[in-house]
């Protein structure tokens, strides 16, 4: 189960304990949209229980991200990346590209695309 939607009062915690109930048992879960639609520790319940085999987060409840002090620290099958799934090297080329030419536009007097 991929998650692609944006954060609303209608969806936060939109995975949680009922709903990893309702999932095919062993699935695997991946969230790089935003972190308020799973429910953390409903999540690592399911992942010490076998219900999710496994899930890989990008996104947070609640960021910054601390593996360390959040409730994933003792689930087993989780891979925690710290908002970083937009990263490569030609993503960080274009980022670069595009602030330059913003600046050259506002330095000519024209006011700035993004």
């Amino acid at each position: 189960i991929t998650l692609h939607c944006s954060l609303n009062e209608h969806n936060h915690h939109l995975i949680n304990d009922f709903t990893i109930k309702q999932m095919r048992q062993g699935c695997f879960l991946v969230n790089t949209a935003r972190g308020g639609l799973i429910e953390e520790k409903a999540l690592a319940q399911a992942l010490k229980e076998g219900r999710i085999r496994g899930a890989a987060l990008d996104v947070h409840e609640s960021e910054p991200f601390s593996f360390a002090n959040g409730p994933l620290k003792d689930a087993p099958n989780v891979i925690c990346t710290p908002h970083t799934a937009w990263y490569s090297e030609q993503a960080s080329i274009e980022s670069r590209e595009d602030a330059a030419k913003e600046i050259r536009r506002a330095i000519t007097g024209h006011i700035p695309d993004g």
